[in-house]
Parts: structure tokens; sequence; C-alpha cells
């Protein structure tokens, strides 16, 4: 009875509040309507996004995001995990699962993690040259003329071949010492990357597992630890011509290789321009 009373007095009120002033009334019931459509369209775009297997971008807010993160980062460390993704937003990315069950739909997020001991790090060998150097002195050479080495290499230095080594691969990933002072290691193909999936900037393969523990018998492995037997033992070396050679490390730093000393000028597109000397082997940066 008192449930019920309750409802006639609502009844009253709203009546009431529709008779002597309706526009309160309307303006609740718009926003409570509009709460009902956002709500509905939330719920829409996290359904369509299932469909592509990913997070809807909607569906959690910022603050729901940073719990997220964080539940992923402590149920990884209590099992001696390192969580590749690194900011809430890199969940978008992730492959998503979902499960139905009656009314409720279960979302799985795929949070990629790794072992400490899995974790390699990826060098990639420039193959630049090694200039050898044949020095050639005229009859009518005259030794006043020479105040600097520099002045040795662009007036009587005659280059004119270079020296190549050419490793087994592109690539080597290679991981942390062991308790035994071994690193594991592999030795990588640009096209061995290309079935990995990339988050962010680390790659995860499921066919690549196989690891050595020889890093000195390899080519790559002996360069890296500087073992100058293993090199000489493992690098194929080939001699070619000597020529400028331009490698673009990334967007900004290039390694030039130039067989005599000359000053070159940068020319960029928005007019701007400078001088740099170039000396045999060296890294040059260009301003963005």
């Amino acid at each position: 009875m008192n449930q019920a009373a309750e409802l006639n007095h609502l009844t009253d009120v709203i009546g009431t509040l529709i008779t002597y002033n309706p526009a309160l009334v309307y303006a609740k019931l718009e926003h409570n309507v509009k709460i009902i459509e956002d709500r509905l369209s939330v719920l829409f775009d996290a359904l369509q996004q299932l469909q592509h297997q990913q997070l809807s971008v909607t569906l959690l807010d910022e603050h729901h995001m940073s719990l997220l993160h964080d539940s992923v980062r402590s149920t990884a460390t209590s099992r001696n995990l390192q969580v590749l993704p690194t900011r809430p937003q890199d969940y978008f990315q992730l492959d998503l699962s979902y499960i139905r069950s009656g009314k409720d739909v279960l979302m799985i997020l795929h949070v990629p993690c790794v072992t400490t001991n899995h974790l390699l790090s990826i060098y990639k060998y420039v193959p630049f040259p090694y200039p050898t150097v044949h020095a050639s002195f005229s009859d009518s050479f005259d030794s006043s003329f020479i105040h600097s080495v520099s002045d040795v290499l662009t007036r009587h230095n005659d280059s004119v071949s270079s020296l190549f080594l050419i490793p087994e691969t592109e690539m080597i990933a290679i991981g942390r010492t062991s308790m035994q002072g071994l690193a594991q290691f592999k030795l990588l193909l640009t096209s061995d990357l290309a079935g990995c999936v990339k988050p962010n900037h680390i790659y995860l393969c499921e066919k690549h597992q196989v690891l050595q523990t020889n890093l000195a018998g390899t080519c790559l492995g002996a360069l890296y630890l500087q073992h100058e037997g293993g090199v000489i033992e493992n690098f194929q070396i080939k001699r070619k011509p000597i020529r400028e050679t331009v490698y673009q490390l990334n967007a900004n730093k290039h390694l030039i290789f130039s067989p005599k000393p000359f000053t070159a000028q940068i020319i960029c597109q928005n007019g701007s321009h400078f001088l740099v000397q170039l000396v045999n082997t060296q890294k040059v940066f260009v301003p963005p």
C-alpha cells in the first residue's frame, strides 16, 4: 500500500508540473532521452568494433582506460611479465575477442606480454666501405707544400678500391646475457619479420623460437662482440671500386663516405642551406 501511495503521489506531482510548468518537465525528459541516445550510440559503436576485433574508442573514458592499464600492469608484474603496450591508447590497436552468454557479452582484450629473457634487441648491419689507400709520389714532389695530413690525402693518395664485409644475414637479434655468460641470439632476414605482429616498436614472432648462443661463430655476432678472430673467420670480404656512399640512418641522420675530403653544401626544400665538410666516413645530421 505504501508503494502504491508513493506512485500516486508522484503521479500527482508530475500532473501538477505539467499543468503549471510544462517547460520544466519537457527539459527533464529531453535530458533523459539524450542520455539514453548517447548510451545507445556507445553500445552500437562497441558492437561494430567487436566485428573488427578491436576495442571501441568511445566505450571507456580516460579514467577507465587508466584503470585498465594499471590493472594489466599489476597482473603482468605478479606473473613476472613485461607488458608491451606503454600507454592506454595502445590498447585500441590490440586484438579483441568476445563471447556472448545470454544477454551478456564478455570482451577479451589480448595484451601482448613477454618475459625478460625472451626480449631481444635487433641490430642491422650497414654495409659501408673500408677504403684501401695506396700512396704514390711523383718525381716533382715538393715536401714544402705539405703542412698537414690532409695535404697528403688531397694531393698524393690514390684510393682506387675499398673492402666490403659481407655477412650471412642483414640483421641479428640479441638477448640478455644469461647466468652462464652466454647471450641468446638469432640471425634474421627482412622477410622473417614480414609475418610478425608489430605493436609499437616491438616485433611479436610466433615461428622464430629457436635461438643460438655462439655469438663469436657468426659474422654479425663477432662484430657485435668486437671479436677480431671471429670477424676474420666468418666474414666474406669483397673488393669493389671506391665511390661516394650515403646511407640514411633515420629521418635526419645520414652516414656518408667520401673518397676525398671536400666541403659540400646541403640545400633543403624550404630554401635553407648550410655547409658541411666531408672527410672519409662520418655522420651528418640534417635539422628537421
